[in-house]
């Protein structure tokens, strides 16, 4: 069964406060980006405010690497 996280209020304002980005608030409160959006939503809630994290809603545009193989018909 998943552990389930504990939404803390103040420590969630104080990061974002600080400016921290989506990866740092993440790794502090161990949680996933889905945990942090609804966390993120409900602290919105609470304080009638509209926070803005750095590094939401970025997707990972690395594109994934494949290596083709040809073989040499001509040897």
């Amino acid at each position: 069964m998943a552990t389930r996280s504990v939404f803390n209020s103040e420590k969630l304002r104080k990061l974002i406060e600080d400016r921290k980005t989506m990866a740092e608030i993440k790794a502090e409160l161990n949680v996933t980006t889905t945990t942090l959006n609804n966390h993120l939503l409900k602290l919105m809630q609470l304080d009638g405010k509209v926070y803005k994290i750095h590094g939401s809603g970025v997707r990972n545009t690395v594109p994934k690497v494949c290596l083709l193989y040809t073989s040499d018909a001509a040897d």
